[in-house]
């Protein structure tokens, strides 16, 4: 019974991490309905994630995983050193930029996209599912370009998804950890302000990390 319950316990957080991570809630009955839960003993269950930071509210009180979620992410990675610089490095990226700003961890053709700061209007983007494939990578001068195939819907926008990345650290099992912009396919690609910017990210958060580590 025991095994049962603890089972259920984690299968709860599962789906409220999911929701939380792939549509725009502010409001905790709101998310537990999504994730499929009870309204009441849901409620309460968001409310203990959130107190533990596994779940977060960003600057439009919109649920989103939280910094201790990402941190369990990260360490699977080998790339838990880089979690102190993760919130500030992103806001900061997404402010200069105003588009949607990630750490990912970049596997072979694929691109794990881990903590973000979201842009605002047509430049919200986060995908449902946040393991994509790249179909395609140009270096541009220190930036990758990505062009990424993307499973179901980007936001309430159907289509593929580019990124820019630059590398910031090496993780386990052939991981590269990357900091960069989320855009819809289409949008222009980033100008030289923008690709400084996001060497500039990649910076800090080695600085950060390596100041953490003493």
């Amino acid at each position: 019974m025991a095994d049962d319950s603890y089972a259920k316990a984690i299968g709860n957080f599962a789906r409220l991490a999911g929701a939380a991570a792939s549509h725009r809630h502010n409001r905790r009955r709101q998310l537990a309905l999504d994730a499929g839960l009870p309204p009441s003993s849901g409620y309460r269950a968001v409310a203990v994630l959130e107190g533990a930071r596994f779940l977060a509210r960003d600057l439009d009180g919109v649920y989103a995983p939280g910094p201790q979620l990402w941190r369990v992410g990260l360490n699977a990675w080998g790339l838990g050193g880089l979690h102190p610089g993760i919130e500030p490095v992103l806001a900061r990226l997404r402010r200069d930029t105003r588009r949607s700003a990630f750490l990912g961890a970049a596997v072979g053709r694929q691109l794990w996209v881990g903590p973000y700061s979201t842009g605002r209007g047509y430049d919200f983007v986060v995908p449902e599912n946040p393991l994509l494939d790249i179909e395609a990578a140009t270096n541009t001068g220190g930036v990758m370009r990505l062009r990424l195939h993307v499973p179901g819907e980007i936001g309430s926008r159907p289509g593929q998804l580019t990124a820019e990345v630059a590398p910031v650290a090496d993780g386990n099992d052939g991981a590269e950890a990357v900091v960069g912009l989320l855009r819809h396919a289409g949008t222009s690609m980033a100008g030289s302000e923008t690709s400084a910017a996001i060497c500039s990210a990649a910076r800090r958060l080695r600085e950060a990390r390596d100041a953490a580590l003493g």
